[in-house]
């Protein structure tokens, strides 16, 4: 028997949407979430790309993907342990007292220093906002895949110490030593005795030349000598962080007092 125009429309019906549950299902199956959503809330237009197969893949794609490379980054901030997770090279930067060269700003954003091995001081008095500023370089290294570790100075090498005589310490120098970026606050907080000042020498060291590090610090560079007990450790260590660094001297008021 020849099915009638109704009968046939309701055929068409039932088998796309069984073809509809059956995607929706192995989307779910290889956790495809995002692209799932995509395809349920596309679904509903029922003259969406019709014509257009490549914008229909195009959608489903990029919806996982940049929902995933968002997720990611969310991730990766947190085992920065950025002080400011938030961080952005905002409008403040443009504050003339600050005297902030934003074409330096702007270049180091692009993370082509990362790219070269290259070094960053930071300086300025407390609450000019080199941190602030440091950690949103960190997210631009962070979202063109650079591994980043925020620690402060006393935090580091104190941990350095321990592990050396609990146990750990291999793992707790690559801890230091295997990021693409690795950021020391509150450098020159803390006075260097012979032993601080070997473990110093330990992660710059093994960095020099093939990862970058930032140091951010209260005082100018041609004062962080003084934090060391030990010449010879001294010339070492500076030599390894100030010869191929770029510099940022902060001024201004206290950003943390507001205007």
């Amino acid at each position: 028997m020849k099915r009638n125009h109704d009968d046939s429309l309701s055929g068409n019906e039932t088998g796309n949407n069984n073809q509809y549950e059956e995607t929706l299902s192995m989307m779910r199956t290889m956790r495809l979430g995002h692209m799932a959503q995509k395809y349920t809330d596309l679904h509903e237009d029922v003259n969406y790309g019709l014509n257009n197969p490549d914008r229909v893949v195009y959608d489903l794609i990029s919806s996982e993907y940049y929902a995933r490379k968002a997720n990611r980054l969310q991730r990766d901030i947190k085992t920065a342990h950025l002080k400011y997770p938030q961080a952005s090279l905002d409008e403040t930067l443009e504050d003339p007292s600050r005297k902030i060269g934003t074409d330096l700003i702007n270049s180091l954003a692009e993370c082509t220093w990362i790219k070269d091995h290259k070094n960053l001081l930071i300086t300025g008095q407390s609450g000019t906002g080199k941190t602030h500023i440091m950690c949103a370089l960190a997210i631009c290294a962070l979202q063109k895949g650079y591994k980043v570790l925020y620690t402060k100075a006393s935090l580091m090498i104190n941990e350095l110490i321990e592990t050396a005589v609990t146990g750990g310490y291999n793992p707790c120098l690559k801890k230091y030593t295997d990021p693409h970026l690795l950021i020391i606050d509150d450098y020159g907080l803390m006075s260097l005795d012979i032993n601080k000042c070997h473990q110093m020498f330990e992660v710059l060291d093994a960095r020099d030349g093939e990862k970058s590090t930032a140091v951010l610090s209260q005082y100018k560079v041609d004062r962080w000598y003084e934090m060391f007990t030990n010449a010879v450790y001294a010339d070492s260590c500076m030599s390894r962080l100030i010869h191929n660094a770029y510099r940022i001297q902060l001024e201004g008021k206290d950003m943390r007092k507001g205007k």
